[in-house]
Parts: structure tokens; sequence; C-alpha cells
């Protein structure tokens, strides 16, 4: 009898231990500490694919036409040829007209052939251009699925300095690869609240000589 009650209280004394030992570990397993860093500006998301080019690039460039203002971007591409009327835009493989959006302020430019109309856009005249590659721009709708292209274009204000009320730009450029012409003419002022902007461009291209100095024949333009 005396033995079983011995038995009996060293068998307590190892369940409470157990016990006790769970509950310390338990207790120590709940706590949680938490460290926090504070940021001095806001932390943003840019869209996916999204690339700017402002008008001081545009103007520091000096581009002679959209295509060559585009092809500063990477993952896009100007294939197709080297004359301004068979040129094409490629943003990650998607050149053809139907499955990239093209935008000036706003208005869609649809139905041409190799962006034909586009490349003979006055590059002067570009404010900004914004480019999304991929199908990232919701505002595009059908036709963006190899991305999307807006063109800003200058106002009166870009141009007009302080105080100024009426300014005329007068602009040339020459390429001597393909004999390029180019003038343009642009006339811009404000009276009241009222802004206008009127521009005139001509291009005369000859025919290209290629890497050995031989004419291609039929590779100029008017």
């Amino acid at each position: 009898m005396k033995m079983r009650i011995n038995t009996i209280f060293k068998l307590n004394t190892l369940v409470l231990a157990i016990f006790s030992s769970l509950s310390v570990s338990a207790s120590e397993q709940n706590i949680t500490t938490v460290v926090a860093n504070n940021t001095e500006r806001a932390i943003t998301v840019d869209q996916p694919g999204k690339s700017l080019i402002t008008r001081e690039e545009i103007e520091e460039q000096q581009a002679n036409n959209v295509a060559e203002i585009l092809d500063t971007i990477p993952g896009i591409t100007i294939d197709g040829g080297a004359r301004q009327g068979g040129e094409r835009i490629n943003i990650r493989g998607f050149s053809a007209t139907e499955d990239l959006a093209f935008y000036v302020d706003g208005a869609p430019i649809g139905f041409q052939q190799y962006r034909y109309g586009s490349f003979f856009f006055d590059p002067s005249m570009i404010g900004e251009v914004e480019v999304t590659k991929g199908a990232h721009d919701y505002k595009t709708g059908n036709g963006g699925a190899g991305g999307s292209i807006r063109v800003k274009t200058k106002d009166a204000e870009d141009l007009l300095r302080e105080g100024e009320s009426f300014g005329v730009r007068v602009q040339a450029g020459f390429n001597s690869g393909d004999h390029n012409q180019r003038y343009s003419v642009t006339a811009y002022g404000k009276t009241g609240g009222l802004q206008y902007l009127v521009n005139g461009i001509t291009r005369n291209t000859g025919d290209m000589a290629d890497g050995n100095g031989n004419t291609v024949k039929f590779s100029g333009s008017e």
C-alpha cells in the first residue's frame, strides 16, 4: 500500500511538470515584436510598360520625324525599311496597325498603312509622347493589344515667352544621307481668351545612298 501511494505521487508530479513546461513554452511563442520605419515621401507604383518622353527631351534630340523619337524607347523598334513611307512602329513584336492605338491630342488616328501620315508629322510641334507597351492602357479599348501611343502637341502658350502675344518660328533641316530637305513655318499667338497656332511643313527627300555609296533608286519622296 505504501509503494502504491509513492507511485501515484511521483506520477502526479511528472504530469504537473509537463503542463508547467508547456504553459511556459506557449507564453513565450505568443510574444510578437513589431518594428516600423517612417518614410518621408509617399510610395507610388507606376503603370507597367509605360514611358514618357518630355518636351525637353524631344527638343534636345532634334528628331526628323516621330519614328526617331519613338526609336529611343526600350522595347520599341522601327522596321519595314529606311524610307519614311515604309517604316512601321514595332512594340514588342506588334507592328500591325490594328494592334497599336495611335492618338494625337486624344483623337484616335486609324486607317493608316504603315502609319504613313504619322511619320510626316512635324516633330517640332510635339509637346510630349506617352507610350504604353502591352495591353495595359484600359482607355484604349479594341485595337491596343500591342500598346498605345499618345502624342500631345504644343499650343501657343508653350511657344510664347512671358509678355509676348504673337510669334513666328521658321525652321529648316537637311540630311546628307538622303538629301532630305525640310522647311516649316509656324505662327502662333493669343488675344483675350483665344489662342491660335498655324503650322505648315514641306519635305523633299532624294534617293538614298547605302553604306557603299550606291544610290538606292526610287527611294526618294516629296
